[in-house]
């Protein structure tokens, strides 16, 4: 997964910053009873904006951004018991990003809503990805374009009620 050690040098903070706020923006009409937060990406920095009645972060690893220790692809979570999940660059960095919309598809409810963070392959951050031998940032093994991802949540049977770029510089 994602070494979120990154996020702590000044690009990451910036970073996280920018991001926090587009979060905080969505988040902010959605409601329902759970969220939930894969990867560790940010720690409890998005939970915070979350507007269910509970909230967890999971991660593959203990840490003290992680509420619950499991894979991405495999949940251990109930069927049709989450209201919001976020994917904070979940996708970029999984060995499986086709077993990771599966798994919330089973878990997610049937009105729920899912918030995909990630970065535009075609992007300065994509060149720079591209560039490092996909090592920026470090754990991301590919950047998913729009047009792929869309098809990807399609064949799943979503639907994609908004989607924005946002650009960032440090």
């Amino acid at each position: 997964m994602t070494d979120t050690r990154w996020l702590e040098t000044a690009t990451g903070r910036i970073l996280l910053r920018q991001e926090s706020a587009r979060v905080r923006l969505v988040l902010d009409s959605l409601f329902g009873d759970q969220f939930l937060q894969i990867g560790a990406w940010g720690g409890h920095e998005f939970q915070r904006y979350a507007r269910t009645k509970r909230s967890t972060v999971t991660g593959g690893t203990v840490s003290e951004a992680v509420d619950l220790v499991t894979a991405p692809d495999c949940l251990g979570i109930a069927n049709d018991s989450i209201d919001v999940v976020l994917l904070p660059h979940v996708l970029e960095a999984s060995d499986d990003p086709h077993g990771v919309l599966r798994e919330l598809d089973r878990v997610l409810r049937s009105d729920g809503h899912i918030v995909i963070l990630g970065f535009n392959p075609v992007s300065l951050w994509g060149l720079r990805h591209l560039l490092s031998r996909r090592r920026f940032p470090p754990g991301l093994r590919r950047l998913v374009s729009e047009h792929r991802l869309r098809d990807w949540l399609r064949l799943l049977n979503f639907s994609v009620d908004h989607s924005s770029f946002h650009y960032f510089a440090a």
